[in-house]
């Protein structure tokens, strides 16, 4: 993803809610795994970002992701998610072969996302819908919150 949806991101939850010098202190991590196991990090987050992520998952992948995640956010934590939103319903894109890799995008209508993440749990806020000017479309910036509580609360 671009690095101006990672800033904007951390401009409006971070810099926005604690102050920048949070950053430093927080000292932000990253993995990749096709399983969305974010076990993997032993610890509880306060933000997670997802940026170019959901145009890669398909809607088992997705849901896992939204599955997973309650149990990675510490109380009050929040995902930031960009999408690249269809006026249609799920469909698989183009493949495209890489060097590494086979690729894979994949778009959801609006509807349909906000309906698997209020299934899943999610509460979602639009933040920001931006134009793309290489592919004419728009990518939208979602803050969700958990609708579970803390952990043990239900």
């Amino acid at each position: 993803p671009g690095r101006e949806w990672l800033e904007a991101g951390l401009e409006h939850e971070v810099v926005a809610s604690w102050g920048e010098a949070l950053l430093h202190h927080k000292q932000p991590r990253f993995d990749h795994n096709g399983d969305f196991d974010l076990a993997v990090f032993q610890s509880k987050f306060d933000l997670i970002v997802a940026f170019a992520v959901f145009i890669h998952c398909g809607p088992e992948q997705l849901r896992a992701f939204l599955t997973n995640a309650h149990g990675a956010l510490a109380r009050g934590g929040r995902i930031l998610v960009d999408v690249n939103l269809d006026d249609r319903t799920y469909q698989e894109g183009r493949h495209r072969k890489y060097a590494h890799a086979s690729h894979q995008k994949i778009r959801y209508a609006e509807q349909d996302l906000l309906s698997l993440l209020v299934e899943t749990g999610w509460d979602a806020v639009e933040l920001d819908r931006r134009a793309d000017p290489k592919k004419g479309k728009s990518r939208t910036l979602y803050r969700l919150t958990s609708q579970r509580g803390a952990p043990g609360e239900g």
